[in-house]
């Protein structure tokens, strides 16, 4: 019987000595792990429910689900604890599955990061009803919906493409077009590093309603069957792929989102950055003990297949999350099978990763289940590196940093000439408020004069002395301001003449008008100094501009050489393949000619033994006749001369 390849399979039993529960700060991380784990049980089927007693597992809260060890297990049995991001019960709807799953993913797919939504458990567990869904919408249509409603109300122009293909048996079938040749659809990396489907068909869409048609027809080209647990099961992994390429518009009207009316991937328009995201919807065809499926024949070739796919799988999770938490790291064998390779950079590279894992409810399915949550569990220890994926070309990278240069620019000059605003209008309504003060006191002191009032002239005059001393000189110590204010200078002031008053009010005047002309100068001195700086700058960004340059040539350079890197590797692999094939025949030809040899040892052997044999016939025959002619004497007494010459000729010894 083949062994059921989920998470931790070789222990014997599912019971636990101790208590399992999880600890919750390995969930803590998980927005910065950029992974996402979601459990789903679903309810229990018209058949299941006149034989099962009851749930497995209990939900406490919407996060934590236990084994129900009432029904599971005896006493001394400890429960097994699971702690996820989000635990939803048998009566969840897809809807909430997708919020908590992945609308993240989408809106992460849609700002240029990659995104990878996987649901994944055991044949009959409702993973398909969650991904496509039937009357309830499954995660795709809910993510193109998503999707198209974002596009519409952004500012920018898209291009979407998007594949469909399943693995059965491990070979890769074009949904889309199914006539296309097994053979002809190759794995490989593209220039740019990412994973694609040589000879796979694209199918470039504008509208939710035109994406759902495809996948409608292409379902019907999808390898179903029934077997004991699903009247329909899926037996084969399902692999819905979108590119999303986005750029902004030339424009800075906000008239929503456009699609590009070229049909040519957005990247390789050269003179904008184009944002390239990937986003993977896979349904997984479920794992299965062949006792409980009842697989016969060609269904259970199917099951083989099945199961050493997610084997592969789950070798590679245990592989990544033992990557995360230890030094020593190991290389995942991705290229054990072709889902692991088609998702080779969202389970371990860049990209954010949700995986959905969907149990039953009943208990003669509590291995299975369980072996589900552990490979959530494992799951959720991978740590990703996530980066928005924007593709550069010279002309768009200077385009870019213009653009970023001269708002730089805009602000400074802003911020500059509102500082410098400030400043003379400050000044100037401090000198505007000095002049009135000015005038008023003029004003005051020619009706003093007039009236004739002396003293209260006096005390102005000195008032007025002081202010001006205030206002048209900084600070000055006790000392310098008892001296500059003396009794003398304020009886020359009194004693002066409303003329004279008068003309020293005028040179004031003057000297306030000095002063702003000196702050004129000094404005357009800062003005002089400020263009130098900008001009120096200007210089120093074109200098850094040319650097940059130079090392996005040689950054260009360095992929192209890592590229043909790659190229020569796998020639030089293939190379060493054939020479490995051309041993095997060259010692195969070998044997062969030492087996030749060898017979024709036994072919000379037996020719000689064929001599002697016959040699020994003679012989045989020589002697009868002895005892016929010894016979023959005994009766006449006297052998004949006849007789014995006859004799001597017929035994071969004799004439040797």
């Amino acid at each position: 019987m083949y062994s059921l390849p989920l998470a931790l399979t070789n222990n014997s039993s599912y019971e636990v000595t101790g208590s399992s529960l999880l600890n919750s700060s390995s969930f803590s991380k998980n927005e910065e792990k950029n992974v996402t784990i979601c459990v789903r049980m679903r309810p229990f089927g018209e058949i299941e429910k006149g034989k099962e007693l009851g749930y497995a597992f209990e939900i406490l809260d919407n996060k934590t689900i236990r084994e129900n060890i009432s029904l599971s297990g005896g006493k001394g049995k400890t429960s097994n604890f699971f702690l996820f991001d989000n635990v939803f019960g048998p009566s969840s709807s897809n809807a909430e599955i997708y919020d908590a799953c992945a609308r993240k993913i989408v809106d992460s797919c849609l700002q240029g990061y990659n995104g990878v939504v996987f649901a994944y458990g055991q044949t009959s567990s409702g993973k398909t009803h969650s991904v496509l869904g039937y009357k309830d919408p499954g995660l795709i249509s809910r993510a193109m919906s998503h999707i198209f409603d974002y596009i519409n109300n952004s500012n920018k122009e898209w291009l979407l493409r998007v594949t469909y293909v399943e693995i059965y048996n491990e070979h890769i079938y074009d949904l889309f077009n199914p006539k296309t040749n097994t053979a002809t659809l190759i794995v490989q990396e593209d220039k740019w590093g990412q994973t694609i489907i040589k000879n796979i068909e694209e199918k470039y869409v504008t509208s939710e309603k035109e994406v759902l048609q495809y996948i409608y027809k292409a379902q019907k080209n999808r390898h179903t069957g029934e077997t004991g647990m699903n009247k329909e099961s899926s037996r084969s992994h399902a692999v819905f792929t979108m590119i999303i390429e986005s750029k902004d518009k030339e424009t800075d009207r906000h008239d929503g989102g456009t699609f590009s009316s070229v049909k040519k991937p957005l990247r390789e328009q050269k003179g904008q950055a184009v944002r390239v995201s990937t986003l993977f919807l896979v349904d997984l065809a479920g794992s299965e003990k062949s006792s409980k499926s009842k697989k016969e024949g060609h269904t259970r070739t199917e099951g083989n297949y099945i199961n050493t796919s997610l084997l592969a799988l789950n070798k590679v999770i245990l592989q990544l999350s033992k990557n995360s938490s230890s030094k020593a790291q190991q290389l995942p064998s991705y290229r054990e099978s072709k889902l692991t390779r088609i998702l080779k950079i969202g389970l371990g590279g860049n990209s954010k990763l949700s995986v959905l894992c969907c149990i039953t409810p009943g208990i003669s399915h509590l291995f299975e289940s369980i072996s589900t949550l552990r490979f959530g569990y494992s799951a959720s220890k991978i740590t990703n590196n996530t980066k928005i994926n924007e593709v550069l070309d010279e002309t768009a990278l200077l385009k870019c940093y213009k653009r970023e240069i001269d708002d730089l620019r805009k602000k400074l000059e802003n911020n500059d000439q509102a500082k410098e605003n400030a400043i003379i209008k400050q000044e100037i309504e401090q000198v505007m408020k000095e002049r009135k003060q000015l005038e008023e006191m003029l004003d005051e002191l020619t009706t003093l004069v007039l009236v004739g009032k002396g003293e209260e002239l006096k005390n102005k005059l000195l008032e007025s002395k002081r202010k001006s001393l205030c206002l048209l000189t900084p600070p000055k110590t006790k000392l310098e301001i008892s001296e500059s204010i003396s009794p003398s200078t304020i009886n020359t002031s009194v004693d002066s003449s409303p003329s004279q008053i008068a003309t020293n009010l005028g040179q004031e005047n003057d000297l306030q008008t000095t002063k702003i002309n000196e702050l004129e100068e000094q404005i357009k001195e800062y003005q002089q100094r400020l263009e130098e700086e900008m001009i120096a700058r200007e210089e120093t960004e074109e200098r850094w501009l040319d650097l940059y340059k130079q090392t996005v040539k040689f950054q260009n350079k360095a992929r192209e050489l890592e590229f043909c890197k790659q190229e020569l590797q796998e020639e030089l692999r293939k190379s060493n393949s054939m020479a490995n094939k051309w041993k095997e025949e060259a010692h195969h030809l070998s044997n062969l000619f030492n087996q030749t040899i060898q017979c024709d040892n036994n072919n000379i052997e037996s020719n000689h033994n064929l001599q002697i044999i016959q040699l020994l016939k003679q012989e045989i025959k020589a002697l009868q006749d002895k005892v016929e002619f010894l016979t023959d004497s005994t009766k006449t007494k006297t052998p004949s001369s006849y007789t014995m010459d006859k004799f001597l000729v017929a035994s071969p010894r004799m004439n040797l």
